[in-house]
């Protein structure tokens, strides 16, 4: 373990040589809060609406490295509602100034043993991506390998169009349609579907009720073919003020190769953020 953080210090220390920041990037911190009306995750998520809250406090170093943490509470649940926490590292740099950037990152993900959320089989995401601005539209293409039991590789490629409503002074309001397809095998998926029975059972037992016995029919071979499986139309509208930045995404999840058993019938889901730099 310590020889894999040595080796990971020394490629992030490096990447500033090999690709230069831009010099005019100064250190600073983040302060993020984040609702989000229902946990969705490819289209895909849990039986009921699960909203959650996250927060997230990052330090970006100036030539182009962050280090984030970030806690999920979930608060519609009696008992743990601090359900999921992650740890990041990344990345970004620019390849050609103004044209074409790139972002490396690693995520640790920690779920509570009782979590039922889509995402929970997750323990760690590795990503590398691209975005490419040919001026009448963005192009982004992100490659990520996640694990946890099993594994996943995953591309998402995304066409997006910023536009800027109105700026006066230190006051901007923007939006930014964008359309992203999902394509990849989804083997922590369905170790999720397996295990989310159990895992409801295990927490009754320690509120002292009973869960409804319920058998699980995951095919898995289905879930390690490489397909397209979700397409999301989304609609962020932001606005900022000096340091200080609000946003609101809607998103309307197209879920695709729907197998028996998934759960895909919230579709809809808002995101709200606040962001503070200083």
């Amino acid at each position: 373990m310590t020889k894999k953080l040595v080796l990971i210090v020394l490629v992030l220390s490096s990447l500033p040589i090999i690709i230069k920041a831009e010099d005019e990037k100064k250190s600073y911190f983040t302060a993020t809060v984040n609702y989000s009306t229902n946990s969705v995750w490819e289209g895909r998520s849990d039986s009921i609406i699960t909203p959650y809250i996250g927060t997230t406090l990052g330090y970006h170093f100036k030539f182009g490295g962050y280090i984030n943490g970030t806690l999920n509470f979930y608060p519609n649940r009696k008992d743990n509602v601090l359900d999921q926490s992650i740890l990041q590292a990344g990345y970004d740099f620019t390849l050609i100034k103004d044209k074409l950037k790139g972002a490396l990152s690693y995520s640790a993900y920690f779920n509570s043993k009782y979590s039922t959320q889509v995402r929970s089989e997750i323990q760690g995401v590795t990503s590398a991506g691209l975005s490419y601005d040919a001026k009448i539209f963005e192009w982004s293409v992100n490659a990520d390998y996640d694990f946890g039991n099993k594994s996943d590789f995953t591309l998402t490629s995304s066409l997006s169009r910023w536009i800027q409503v109105f700026s006066k002074g230190n006051h901007t309001l923007s939006v930014n349609p964008t359309v992203s397809g999902f394509a990849g095998t989804q083997n922590l998926y369905a170790e999720y579907l397996k295990n989310r029975v159990n895992k409801i059972k295990l927490h009754g037992k320690k509120a002292g009720t009973t869960a409804a016995s319920t058998t699980s029919t995951v095919q898995t071979s289905e879930y390690s073919q490489f397909n397209l499986v979700d397409i999301d139309l989304a609609l962020p509208v932001g606005y900022s003020y000096h340091d200080l930045s609000f946003s609101v995404t809607p998103t309307y999840a197209i879920p695709l190769h729907v197998q028996s058993g998934e759960f895909t019938s919230h579709p809809f889901y808002l995101n709200f953020s606040v962001e503070y730099k200083f």
